[in-house]
C-alpha cells in the first residue's frame, strides 16, 4: 500500500526514534522504518549513558559546568578530527533535545552519581559527575505488543547502569569485608544467581573467578 509522509525516516536506533518524535510533535506525518526485526539500532545493545553537558539535571543540583568546559573536553580528545561547527551544536542543544524527549515522552533521566567524564586529565573535564545521565526505569508492559519488538543486550537480567554500578559496589564491600574463605562460601552460596547472571558466551566462568579468590 502506498502512503505518502511529510518525513521519512530510516533506521530506529536513538537518532531516527527522536527525529521521528520531533518531526511529529512539530505537526508533521512521519514513517519510521526498521528494516530489522527489532527496533532500537546500536542504542538498544549499548549502555545507554548520554553524555550531555549543562543538562537540567546537573542545573538542578547545582553541579557547575559550562559550554567552555565541554567544548575544550570535547576537542582536546579529537585529535583535529571533530566539526566544531557541530560539535557547537551539539553542546548548545542537548539539554533543550533531552528537556523535550522527557516533557513529550515516558522516557525519563537522572544523574549517575559519581560517574565522571572518561578522561579526567583533559581540559573541561567534570571529576564528579553530571554530565552522563541514565534511564530511569521503564515499565514495557505499556508497550504492548511492542515490548517483545525492541532490541536488548541479550542479558538474562537486565538492568540500568546505575543498578549494576549499585551492584557492583555491594559485591566490592562484602569482598573487602569477608576473609578470603568467607567470599568463597560466599560466592558458592550465591553461585545460581551469580550463574544466571553470567550465562552467556561472552562472560567468563565462576568456577576461574572462584580459583582466583584469596
Amino acid at each position: 500500500m502506498n502512503k505518502e509522509y511529510d518525513v521519512v525516516i530510516l533506521g530506529s536506533g536513538a537518532s531516527g526514534m527522536m527525529s521521528a518524535i520531533t518531526a511529529y510533535e512539530n505537526g508533521s506525518s512521519v514513517g519510521l522504518f526498521e528494516k530489522q526485526s527489532l527496533v532500537g539500532g546500536t542504542a538498544g545493545v549499548s549502555g545507554g549513558i548520554i553524555w550531555a553537558p549543562m543538562n537540567s539535571h546537573m542545573k538542578a543540583k547545582g553541579i557547575e559546568d559550562d559550554r567552555n568546559k565541554a567544548i575544550d573536553y570535547f576537542m582536546s580528545l579529537s585529535h583535529g578530527d571533530i566539526n566544531l561547527n557541530l560539535l557547537e551544536a551539539f553542546i548548545d542543544n542537548c539539554a533543550e533535545a533531552l528537556d523535550f524527549l522527557e516533557n513529550k515522552t515516558d522516557a525519563k533521566f537522572s544523574i549517575l552519581e559519581g560517574y565522571p567524564d572518561y578522561y579526567l586529565d583533559r581540559p573541561g573535564a567534570i571529576e564528579g559527575g553530571g554530565r552522563a545521565l541514565d534511564n530511569n526505569l521503564f515499565d514495557y508492559s505499556i508497550l504492548g505488543e511492542w515490548a517483545t519488538k525492541i532490541r536488548n543486550n541479550g542479558s538474562p537480567l537486565p538492568m540500568t547502569l546505575g543498578e549494576a554500578l549499585d551492584r557492583l559496589e555491594t559485591d566490592k564491600v562484602i569482598q573487602e569485608a569477608l576473609p578470603g574463605d568467607m567470599m568463597k562460601v560466599f560466592m558458592e552460596y550465591k553461585r545460581d544467581e551469580w550463574e544466571e547472571f553470567l550465562a552467556t558466551p561472552t562472560q567468563w566462568d565462576l568456577d576461574k573467578y572462584l580459583d582466583c579468590l584469596p
